[in-house]
């Protein structure tokens, strides 16, 4: 897929638009630049926060929307600029998540995430708690397992919550939303983590940034391409695939 055929870019947020550290860099705003240059809406894609979701949208002019907490929330500007939001979490299992959150915190010596005080429809615990304890990490998705909780690992996050929420189902649900005129063909998903695999599975124009490479064995559903060396790490491989593309069409 040429960028020339992209109508619309869906990214994960941390380790692709963001460098492996998770710090963003002078190719984020590139990257924003040259999507809004090609009149190419970009919708960020990220288990990060509500609270995230709402800097994005309010900082950086360039994101037509974003997609958080890993599908369970949906902001986007309306025709006339206000900032729209959309919960695709019921009440019933958001009320269900915290009191899960609740008694893992009292039966387990791990903390939420501090971001969690911002987020709705999950939960997370930073993954540099399990560094020296991997078995610590096993018991806590026992646990979540067995209370019928769903969870996955970002870069940085393990996230957890109630209900059937994806990235993909969430990006499908904004496509119908706000671009009824586009295909899920028209579109290209950049995404570096485990928690992508949904979007690499429906989304058949879906791209691995090279530090994807050390998940592709515990993955099922691999993206269409994938990127290699240091030099296409982060977001610096979404911004060469894009020239790249632009070069070759």
């Amino acid at each position: 897929m040429n960028s020339s055929s992209v109508k619309k870019v869906f990214s994960d947020f941390d380790g692709t638009l963001t460098e492996t550290d998770g710090s963003l860099s002078q190719y984020f705003i590139t990257v924003l630049d040259y999507l809004q240059k090609k009149k190419i809406p970009l919708s960020i894609v990220t288990g990060r926060s509500l609270s995230w979701g709402h800097f994005f949208i309010t900082h950086f002019p360039q994101v037509d929307s974003v997609i958080c907490e890993g599908g369970g929330v949906i902001l986007y500007r309306a025709g006339n600029g206000v900032m729209m939001e959309e919960n695709l979490v019921s009440e019933d299992d958001y009320l269900f998540l915290e009191k899960v959150a609740f008694d893992l915190t009292d039966s387990f010596d791990c903390s939420l995430s501090l971001d969690s005080f911002g987020r709705r429809t999950d939960r997370a615990i930073d993954l540099y708690k399990f560094k020296d304890n991997q078995g610590l990490k096993k018991q806590i998705e026992t646990f979540l397992r067995e209370k019928g909780l769903s969870f996955s690992s970002s870069n940085v996050h393990l996230n957890f919550w109630k209900g059937e929420v994806s990235k993909s189902t969430a990006m499908k649900h904004l496509l119908r939303k706000k671009y009824p005129n586009y295909q899920i063909e028209d579109c290209l998903f950049f995404g570096d983590a485990p928690n992508d695999e949904s979007a690499f599975e429906s989304f058949p124009n879906s791209v691995g940034v090279s530090n994807i490479q050390p998940h592709l064995n515990s993955i099922k559903y691999r993206p269409r391409v994938i990127l290699n060396g240091k030099e296409n790490e982060g977001v610096k491989g979404v911004l060469n695939y894009l020239m790249g593309e632009e070069k070759a069409s």
